[in-house]
């Protein structure tokens, strides 16, 4: 069975803690506050890994940085491969 993706893993650790998208955007010091924490949510954006980190100890939820961590080598591993498909390799 595969990893649940980030912004699944990101939206139920907030809704477990109880907090509003402005309240997580307040603890994990979101440069846009609550529109990156919906945009991260949404699988929209991902966040930079030091906003990766601020939020996984904001939720108390250590596996956010591997998810998202996965998550930017998938994003990678299609960038790339894309790339061959332009280029005819």
């Amino acid at each position: 069975m595969p990893p649940t993706p980030f912004h699944i893993q990101l939206l139920e650790a907030r809704k477990k803690r109880g907090l509003t998208q402005q309240e997580l955007a307040y603890l994990a010091e979101a440069r846009n506050g609550a529109e990156d924490i919906r945009r991260w949510e949404k699988g929209v954006n991902l966040p930079q890994t030091p906003s990766v980190k601020r939020l996984a100890e904001a939720l108390d939820a250590p596996g956010l940085v591997q998810a998202a961590l996965d998550r930017a080598d998938a994003l990678d591993a299609a960038r790339r491969a894309r790339r061959g498909r332009r280029r005819g390799t």
